[in-house]
């Protein structure tokens, strides 16, 4: 099969950690800086091999019998934002809080200090972030439990899920 035309294609291994990836060249590039990062922080990479679903967190039937299961994800951040077209801030922030119930053994809530420190993985967090993580919950895409600094917020089960997954960028 044949790359697409401005498709870059990177393999490489250091030590007991490989990274592939390809796509438009300053995904690849920037996915792979995030991935030297990992490799010199000491940090255990994901597992090679995703698994194609996994039992909800609170592994409850749902009301038909059947198990509830959700999507995972091995991709690093800054690729699986690439895959998605976020309008504004609001769009990224319901993003992050996918991408992190998605991946294997992450979690499913994250704090207001947590979102921000993966949001600097992918630039400068937005002077208005706290605007924009109320707009995203006004929306009906993130809820939030706890008050003040114990304040966690997570996808919401009914609409989140389902309007991130709308974001994906079709690949013509």
């Amino acid at each position: 099969m044949a790359a697409e035309p401005g498709a870059f294609e990177l393999s490489i291994t250091i030590g007991d950690a490989s990274f592939s990836a390809s796509g438009p060249s300053d995904l690849v590039l920037s996915s792979f800086a995030e991935f030297k990062e990992l490799v010199a922080s000491g940090a255990k990479p994901p597992a090679r091999t995703p698994k194609p679903a996994a039992v909800s967190a609170d592994n409850q039937n749902a009301p038909d019998g059947t198990v509830e299961t959700r999507q995972v994800t091995t991709r690093a951040l800054k690729p699986f934002l690439g895959e998605h077209t976020l309008k504004g801030n609001k769009e990224k922030i319901t993003a992050i809080l996918a991408w992190s119930a998605e991946r294997d053994g992450e979690k499913d809530k994250l704090s207001r200090d947590e979102l921000k420190t993966l949001w600097k993985q992918t630039g400068k967090v937005p002077a208005g972030f706290s605007r924009d993580l109320r707009a995203a919950e006004v929306e009906g895409w993130i809820e939030s439990e706890g008050k003040g600094q114990g304040t966690v917020f997570f996808i919401a089960p009914v609409h989140g899920e389902d309007t991130v997954a709308g974001w994906k960028t079709a690949k013509g």
